[in-house]
């Protein structure tokens, strides 16, 4: 692996403690990685900046990955300094006895993307090859990747001037996590669920993402993107396409890819309101007079024939009161029949997706008197229930499946581009910004968005 950034915070505390224990589960596996940034550093140096982020640390495994670790300077804009990098990567490989293929990772600024596509094509450090190729290259580019759908598309078309699309890698470490993978296995592999997963019975669709964290120090990029271009465009959208995707003729690779982008193609937002935490633009890096969004609610539209009509809603905000990620599933209500004591509530499935991922299903059921009151009862599966279950990180799932070769944790040119081209849509800036306190629910006018919409927030 070529790892560009490697000195950055990315790298630092999710790559390279990834690869150290790639190393610790794996050790068989033969591979070297190369690092490259701009800092002047040692090889150790580099890797010891990750141990505060390495989980049961041991130093003789530290040891080992530093066998297998190089470091070289690289300035992105200087072309000798890629033709160096190129000659030592080959070097290593022969000191390695690697086969040649190679992961160009870029965990960089993405208004670099470009430049280090440019000369690793220039130099061969990356090079084009067939699908079926025995020895193979995949380049890998971190989201966010663009900043609208101008610079997206200017990206794209510049990695399409030298690659193929099979070897490219626009990664969101969100498609890694186990439950968001097991969505469509969720939905496609049970029958209590597909033949129900339509406008006829479900009512809407809620996808949030509460943090109860503030921007901290990340006030320089934070305010250039906001809480939509960040988390919405970034995750958020991403999440929808998975759940109201149509079925793909197989659930892996490109199948996938393919309907997701097919329902990014016809959603549109509808409504926005926007909202920012009491003291953001005190934030260090972050302009006084910033009227940058730290939290959003959106409602859209899927306009094709299996959602008519049936809204979904997004949430995420810094600073809110608690931390969860969960996307909701509300069904539509059956008519009522009893003469008393309707249930007051519809059935929904709720998918976690933060910390403690687990699905949980609520139905209505009788009560414990005399049979005419209705319960709302709960069933709740978490993986943490699973004896001796360990979660597994999702960078760790991300480089595994990049070194097989499965784009589904990827997201397509398309895709990229269908999920901007939703933001600018909406024109953004347009919707005003309310002030909201730190630990709250967020802004008050939410509750006038619940009563616009004729809905309610579960999360």
């Amino acid at each position: 692996m070529v790892l560009f950034g490697a000195s950055g915070d990315l790298s630092a505390r999710k790559i390279i403690p990834t690869l150290y224990h790639m190393l610790r589960q794996s050790p068989d596996i033969n591979w070297a990685l190369v690092g490259a940034a701009h800092e002047q550093l040692t090889v150790t140096q580099m890797l010891e900046r990750s141990i505060p982020f390495i989980d049961s640390y041991d130093e003789d495994i530290f040891k080992k990955l530093i066998e297998r670790s190089y470091y070289v300077t690289v300035d992105v804009h200087q072309s000798t300094h890629f033709d160096t990098l190129f000659s030592i990567v080959t070097d290593v490989e022969k000191r390695h006895n690697l086969s040649g293929s190679r992961i160009i990772y870029c965990a960089t600024a993405q208004s670099l993307y470009c430049q280090i596509t440019v000369q690793a094509a220039r130099t061969e450090l990356a090079f084009k090859c067939a699908q079926s190729s025995f020895v193979w290259c995949r380049l890998v580019y971190e989201k966010p990747f663009g900043h609208n759908l101008e610079s997206a598309r200017a990206i794209n078309a510049c990695i399409k001037n030298y690659f193929y699309e099979h070897q490219i890698y626009r990664v969101d470490h969100y498609l890694s996590k186990q439950l968001v993978r097991s969505i469509a296995l969720v939905r496609f592999s049970n029958a209590l669920f597909e033949p129900l997963w339509n406008a006829n019975y479900i009512k809407e669709i809620q996808i949030i993402m509460n943090e109860s964290i503030d921007i901290a120090n990340r006030g320089a990029y934070y305010d250039n993107h906001g809480a939509i271009a960040d988390v919405v465009q970034n995750h958020l959208l991403e999440l929808l396409s998975l759940v109201a995707m149509e079925t793909p003729a197989r659930l892996s690779g490109d199948d996938i890819r393919e309907q997701r982008a097919h329902v990014l193609s016809c959603t549109r937002v509808t409504d926005i309101l926007r909202g920012q935490y009491q003291g953001y633009t005190t934030s260090p890096y972050v302009d006084v007079n910033s009227t940058t969004e730290t939290f959003a609610a959106l409602a859209l539209a899927v306009d094709n024939a299996r959602w008519q009509n049936v809204p979904f809603y997004i949430k995420t905000g810094k600073a809110l009161f608690d931390k969860v990620s969960v996307i909701h599933v509300i069904f539509k209500a059956p008519e009522c029949l009893l003469t008393r004591s309707c249930p007051p509530d519809s059935n929904y499935l709720s998918l976690y997706i933060s910390d403690d991922e687990g699905i949980s299903i609520t139905f209505n059921t009788a009560g414990v008197d005399d049979g005419q009151e209705i319960m709302p009862i709960t069933l709740q599966f978490n993986y943490s229930q699973i004896p001796d279950y360990r979660p597994i990180d999702p960078y760790m799932t991300l480089i595994f499946e990049i070194i097989r070769g499965d784009q589904s944790v990827a997201v397509r040119f398309d895709e990229i581009e269908y999920a901007w081209s939703i933001i600018d849509n909406a024109h953004v800036s347009t919707y005003p910004i309310y002030i909201y306190e730190k630990n709250s629910r967020g802004p008050r006018e939410l509750e006038i968005f619940e009563q616009q919409h004729a809905m309610r927030w579960l999360s």
